[in-house]
């Protein structure tokens, strides 16, 4: 509540940041000038609570994020698109009901909409995803290759 009250009248929104700095989070630091893909959650808790030993360790919820990207219009927006993928996951999951790894890949993305929601790092969200969720669908698809062949 206090992020949505700070802003954009004591900081501004912060447009498209935490998806640029999503997409290029895997590239080396030695590569890319100036990367730091937190400054922007950084100065929001800075603001809100005064100090940097007072904000250490604060975090704000997803639906934060989308507000400080762009108001109500990106939470709209953005809550709507997950909500899109996690129905084209439910209608791909139905289609493979049966199997197995379907089932898990379908139960770890559930579990991982926890994260999505509790935390107002979508670089953190996206890289959490990367390395639990995806290994589990690259693993499918490649048994699945050779099943069908």
């Amino acid at each position: 509540g206090k992020l949505i009250q700070i802003v954009p009248e004591k900081i501004p929104f912060i447009g498209l940041k935490p998806i640029i700095n999503t997409i290029t989070s895997p590239i080396p630091s030695f590569f890319l000038d100036n990367k730091n893909s937190m400054d922007y959650i950084k100065q929001a808790l800075l603001v809100i609570y005064g100090s940097k030993s007072r904000a250490i360790g604060a975090a704000f919820m997803n639906i934060g994020e989308y507000y400080y990207m762009g108001g109500w219009l990106s939470v709209i927006a953005c809550s709507a698109f997950i909500g899109g993928l996690y129905k084209f996951l439910w209608e791909w999951f139905c289609l493979r009901r049966e199997e197995i790894i379907a089932q898990v890949i379908y139960t770890t993305s559930l579990i991982y909409a926890y994260v999505l929601i509790s935390r107002g790092a979508m670089v953190q969200s996206v890289m959490i995803y990367f390395f639990t969720v995806l290994p589990i669908i690259f693993y499918y698809f490649k048994v699945s290759k050779r099943v069908n062949d």
